[in-house]
């Protein structure tokens, strides 16, 4: 594996029962109040907010069976660590329209701009100063304008909108616990965050770079992997909550762990099953490991979880053929969308082509945001259906994606207008 994540990784994913696995941090279940005062915790649990769900932090690396030597009925789980699903980057030319092959794959430029419903990407964050994106990044409107002093709610120190956040102006850090989710470069981080959001919504024609799939777009920005290129579930938890609290419509995770033997995660699971009663969309990436999925489901976390308001998304290359390191399934994963050479923003205002499952993933999230956009009345089941409805047949993805096809935004476009 690259350190850019040539396929999905789990930090604690050992081939032993999870009973056995060693953690530091542990999500834990319906834990008997009895039990607190004989776990050996550095502090006490912290509440989830979902199905009853902990973070417990301790000192030394412990397993499940040791904790249950304190407190026999206990469940739980590590807390996982996941990757961004990109295979690679590729240093960016003379940046135009014309070397965005994936917009004309799945005719984007054949449906008019206009609004697009509310997006939450998950990712490393946002370079919120490229002049590509300051345009398309969501503004809280309860931390926008002025307060009853006069002074700028993006800046006053208050947490104006009382949501538990204070100065939440674009989205939040669930690593640093701040109000500045920053892509911040590193050894593993080629500000992966960035390029997802211009992929969605880039603005178009001020003649400096690229456009989005859906310029008209709002993306909220929820920091959750660090500089190592890590993401736990606790704060992939917590970020899927922000953002349902928030409205968001669509979330855009291109990211996950491969099973490799522990339970997925259940924690997580079950926030996702939050977002489907809330009727918002969550777009996964299928993974980079040439898996078929059918045959190991647990091989990507949380594309394996098949909830209703799932789309899973494979990798495609120009003329519709599968990437060759994206995983497959035709029970697993829905349609395929570009992902090879997809040229889009990186912090510090320039470009750069990026590959992987986890840039096909947003070429769909734009897609869906402009047409729940243009029709917001629409359910998220009647839109999924018209997205796996639309699609471009494409023979050789037969039996690969369930499908058998690729995105295609003009005929989703056309069959939206059918139902609005």
């Amino acid at each position: 594996m690259t350190k850019d994540g040539f396929f999905l990784f789990l930090a604690f994913a050992f081939l032993t029962p999870i009973s056995s696995v060693a953690a530091s941090e542990w999500l834990l279940q319906r834990r008997p109040a009895e039990c607190l005062d004989t776990l050996p915790l550095l502090s006490p649990p912290e509440d989830l907010g979902v199905n009853g769900w902990e973070l417990a932090r301790f000192p030394h690396d412990i397993s499940l069976e040791e904790l249950r030597a304190h407190c026999p009925s206990l469940q739980g789980e590590p807390n996982l660590k996941f990757l961004p699903l990109r295979v690679r980057s590729m240093a960016g030319g003379d940046p135009s329209l014309s070397q965005q092959w994936g917009l004309e794959d799945i005719r984007a430029l054949q449906v008019p701009e206009g609004p697009g419903a509310l997006v939450a990407v998950l990712d490393t964050g946002v370079d919120e100063t490229h002049p590509e994106l300051r345009s398309a990044l969501w503004k809280n409107p309860g931390e926008s304008g002025l307060d009853s002093r006069g002074h700028p709610k993006e800046t006053n120190g208050i947490d104006d909108d009382g949501n538990g956040f204070i100065d939440d102006v674009i989205g939040w850090d669930f690593v640093d616990n701040d109000n500045k989710p920053s892509d911040e470069l590193s050894w593993a981080n080629e500000g992966h965050g960035t390029h997802l959001t211009g992929i969605i919504a880039a603005q178009a024609n001020n003649g400096i770079g690229i456009r989005g799939v859906s310029p008209g777009s709002s993306v909220m920005i929820l920091r959750f992997i660090d500089t190592n290129g890590y993401g736990t579930t606790s704060a992939a938890i917590r970020a899927v909550q922000y953002a349902l609290k928030q409205g968001a419509k669509i979330l855009n995770i291109s990211w996950g762990g491969d099973e490799a033997g522990v339970t997925a995660s259940r924690a997580l699971r079950d926030v996702f099953v939050e977002a489907e009663r809330a009727g918002t969309l969550v777009v996964v990436a299928a993974g980079n490991g040439s898996i078929d999925l059918d045959e190991s489901p647990g091989s990507s976390v949380p594309a394996s979880y098949r909830l209703g308001n799932m789309v899973v998304v494979a990798a495609s290359g120009p003329g519709g053929h599968r990437a060759n390191f994206s995983n497959f399934g035709l029970k697993s994963v829905d349609l395929a969308a570009p992902g090879i050479g997809i040229l889009s923003t990186v912090p510090g205002g320039g470009f750069a082509r990026f590959d992987g499952s986890s840039v096909a993933v947003p070429h769909v999230v734009g897609a869906l945001s402009r047409m729940w956009g243009e029709s917001p009345s629409l359910t998220a089941q009647q839109l999924k259906r018209a997205l796996l409805e639309s699609v471009t047949p494409t023979p050789i993805l037969r039996n690969r994606v369930s499908t058998s096809g690729r995105i295609n935004m003009e005929n989703l476009w056309r069959d939206i207008s059918k139902i609005r």
